[in-house]
């Protein structure tokens, strides 16, 4: 899994990161505003 986090990381660049970091919370768009 640390793999595909550091796919996203570097794809996002710091975007999505914190959803990525934060699996368990199911309310992404939240976290996105």
């Amino acid at each position: 899994m640390k793999r595909m986090i550091s796919f996203y990381v570097t794809k996002t660049k710091g975007t999505t990161v914190i959803e990525i970091y934060k699996p368990n919370n199911t309310n992404r768009n939240e976290s996105k505003s």
